[in-house]
């Protein structure tokens, strides 16, 4: 499948997850200073190779120190059939621009985490829009190892 085609993907978002959330104010040097926002990108897939977890890590920085950590995970669901045609050599083919996507909607959830969740104290502390169009630059490939799913 090219990663640009723009074919109907059946998946559903089943759960949001909150792995890591953790303020340190002590670090905070200003509240008129602005952020360093650095961001990490993880993807997962279960075995039976029907669902995927996107996940998002940020740090909210201020003169190298952390003000704000956190991290989630949006997980979806996908109709098995999707993968057929991705499937080789026990190999799952996941396009880039699948990927893309997930990402968009897992970034914009945390941004509401974020939001929900940070102290008063971290009120400017706003997650900005983020184009992630160049975070995954090619299809990720999982193994499907027969021997490990005995």
């Amino acid at each position: 499948m090219n990663a640009s085609s723009h074919t109907e993907v059946p998946f559903w978002l089943t759960s949001i997850s909150t792995e890591e959330f953790a303020t340190f104010r002590d670090n905070l040097v200003s509240e008129e200073e602005a952020f360093e926002i650095g961001m990490q990108v993880e993807v997962r897939m279960d075995k039976p190779y029907t669902n995927m977890g996107v996940f998002t890590r940020f740090e909210f920085l201020q003169e190298g120190k952390p003000i704000l950590v956190m991290k989630c995970g949006c997980h979806f669901e996908f109709d098995r059939n999707y993968w057929t045609d991705q499937i080789s050599d026990y190999q799952i083919t996941v396009p880039a621009g699948l990927i893309s996507h997930l990402l968009v909607i897992t970034v914009g959830t945390a941004r509401g985490i974020i939001h929900s969740k940070k102290p008063a104290w971290l009120d400017k502390a706003l997650l900005p829009t983020i184009d992630v169009s160049g975070v995954m630059q090619e299809d990720m490939v999982f193994n499907m190892n027969p021997k490990e799913e005995e």
